[in-house]
Formats: C-alpha cells, structure tokens, sequence
C-alpha cells in the first residue's frame, strides 16, 4: 500500500520531470500542500524525554519537508538574522496572506529564516507550521508552480543569486499578477 510519502515522492517526480530548475524547486515544496492542509496533520510534537529534556519532534512528513528545503535549494546562504529584521520580513512572517505575493526568493528567504532559526530555537519550525506560516509558503510556491510560462522557466538558483537587481525585476515579473 502506498503511503503518502510515496506519493509525494512520486508527484515529484511527475510535476517535475519537464520543469526547469526553478519549477523543480517550487515543485518539491508545492507538494507539501496537500499533507499540511489535512485536518488531522501533525507536522510534529513536543516530547518530554528524561536525561534529554523537551524537544520538538518532527513528523516524518515534517522532517521530508526540512529535508527536501535543504535538498532542493531552498536554504540560502545570506544575513537572514539582518532580513528577519526588515520591515519586509516581519510582514511576511506575521501577516500571511502577504505570502500569498511572495516571490521565489521572499519564500527562500523565509526558509532560510525559519530553518535556521529552529537550530537555535527549539521548535521554531513547528510554531511556524502551527500559525500558518509554512502553509501559506507551500500554497504559494504551488500557485507560482501553476503561474510558470508554458514553455517552463529555466532560471536556475545559482544564476538568481548571481543576478543584479534589474534582472531579478525581471524575473519576478512573470510571476506578478496584472494590476
């Protein structure tokens, strides 16, 4: 019997097999939408355990999804302790619906902040899940999934970091709505 793991991994596969790197990428977050939305979902769980202490334990579909963030380019080496300051990073965090407008690189960044930050933080990532804020950033990397040109988006990580502001801008622009 197959197990939702398994059919992640499998529309994985499917969704991406003609994507460019870009759509890959949203690809391997977008199919975590489905799981976080279920009702009954746990993304993890605070255990209690003697000689260690508390800690947050990851589900296994939890811990895929850190897992497949690193995997997949998603964790990004920048200041993210600077972002998470900024004005933009705070509305992003705090009002979800901003996420909703986020462009690949607000979700990369929100990634970033969020795993690492949970390296410091026990249960950062988990209280993030639990207000919303890793749902919103997996339903929206599936709609800029649905938004890509037909003819796919060859844009690949290394090349988005190594742009300059204008081609960023560029960039960005296939995936903002019309005004």
């Amino acid at each position: 019997m197959a197990t939702e793991r398994d059919r992640m991994r499998k529309d994985i596969a499917m969704r991406a097999s003609d994507a460019g790197p870009l759509a890959r990428r949203l690809n391997a977050l977008a199919v975590y939408q489905r799981p976080f939305e279920q009702p009954d979902f746990e993304f993890g769980e605070w255990v209690d355990q003697p000689g260690r202490g508390k800690w947050y334990r990851l589900s296994r579909v939890g811990r895929d999804f850190l897992e497949y963030c690193n995997d997949n380019g998603w964790v990004q080496g920048f200041e993210w302790v600077d972002w998470k300051a900024t004005p933009q990073a705070q509305r992003l965090m705090d009002d979800h619906s901003a996420v909703a407008e986020a462009n690949p690189l607000d979700l990369s960044r929100l990634i970033t902040v969020l795993l690492r930050q949970d390296r410091l933080d026990e249960g950062y990532l988990g209280a993030a899940y639990d207000s919303g804020l890793v749902t919103a950033i997996v339903r929206r990397a599936s709609t800029l999934l649905t938004d890509l040109p037909a003819e796919g988006d060859e844009t690949d990580w290394p090349t988005w970091w190594g742009m300059d502001h204008a081609e960023r801008r560029a960039v960005d622009a296939k995936f903002r709505k019309p005004d």
